[in-house]
């Protein structure tokens, strides 16, 4: 199977597609049920400057036609995990969000694809990251214990950041037509090494605190 991948990761473009999903139905499904193909992961980061803007739909729709035509696009739905700064907020609450200004045309056809096909929005959240780069960050915003001043958007409370941070995400999809649209948290976990806020504690609190968080979602 590792050699067949390697074979397939050296097709063009055109044919990886079709080439993936071949794999895809090749793969004994005793043991495995697929329900979503990651097409790339965060294309459109700040630090690739531009690198990917117009090659990602085009591999989502390759990916996308692949599946319909091994009859699959019922059962597997496409998504392209994006990093949380793909939206931000022009008053620095979740109410404000919206697409990035310098990608919001490269992100409405992206979204109604996802849209058109059922497909959710899968965002990667890491709340390690606003302490990484903002030293003024006030860190008990980033967990989960509820020790941190909440922050008021017109009457509802936020007490921590993924909180805030999926409502930014949730009303950036709201203004632009797609309310509806289910979303999936693809990556998020905090570093145990190489700064001075990651470490084992604070890894075991934000990851035990998470979990209680989602299980206690309604």
């Amino acid at each position: 199977m590792i050699h067949s991948w390697t074979s397939y990761n050296k097709l063009p473009p055109c044919q990886l597609g079709v080439s993936f999903v071949h794999l895809l139905t090749s793969i004994p499904l005793l043991f495995l049920r697929f329900r979503y193909v990651a097409v790339g992961n965060e294309p459109f980061l700040q630090t690739y400057n531009g690198t990917f803007l117009s090659t990602t739909l085009p591999a989502l729709q390759n990916i996308q036609s692949a599946l319909i035509k091994a009859g699959l696009s019922s059962q597997v739905k496409v998504t392209v995990p994006m990093n949380a700064d793909v939206y931000e907020s022009a008053n620095s609450l979740p109410s404000g969000g919206d697409f990035r200004q310098d990608i919001h045309e490269y992100m409405l056809p992206i979204v109604k694809l996802l849209s058109d096909t059922g497909s959710p929005f899968t965002v990667n959240i890491y709340p390690f990251i606003s302490l990484y780069i903002d030293s003024n960050f006030p860190a008990e915003y980033a967990f989960f214990d509820g020790n941190a001043s909440p922050v008021n958007d017109g009457g509802t409370y936020y007490y921590n950041m993924l909180d805030a941070n999926l409502d930014t995400l949730v009303h950036t999809l709201q203004k632009n037509g797609f309310g509806n649209m289910p979303i999936i948290i693809g990556e998020i976990g905090w570093p145990t090494d190489g700064d001075r806020n990651a470490n084992m504690e604070y890894a075991r609190r934000f990851n035990q605190g998470f979990m209680s968080r989602i299980a206690g979602a309604s």
